[in-house]
């Protein structure tokens, strides 16, 4: 008897708290946020502390600012 109106209660909240997270305050688009990140110095490591464990996980190449000329996107076969 109590059973019907708990899980009526339970779907509603469900529901509400669901339906909240599509507001642009709780979930916002940060596709193109890297491109304003600042690079910073290196951990430093004071002297006498092992620094063996730390390392770079996720190494980023360094990138030249050099274009390579046109580009030709045409498929083969369909160039001019």
């Amino acid at each position: 008897m109590i059973l019907r109106p708990l899980c009526l209660i339970s779907c509603l909240i469900l529901l509400v708290s669901c339906n909240g997270f599509s507001r642009p305050s709780f979930i916002q688009k940060r596709d193109v946020e890297y491109l304003n990140a600042k690079t910073i110095p290196p951990l430093s490591i004071p002297e006498g502390i092992d620094s063996h464990r730390i390392h770079n996980d996720y190494p980023v190449p360094a990138v030249s600012n050099v274009h390579p000329g046109p580009i030709n996107i045409a498929p083969p076969g369909l160039e001019d």
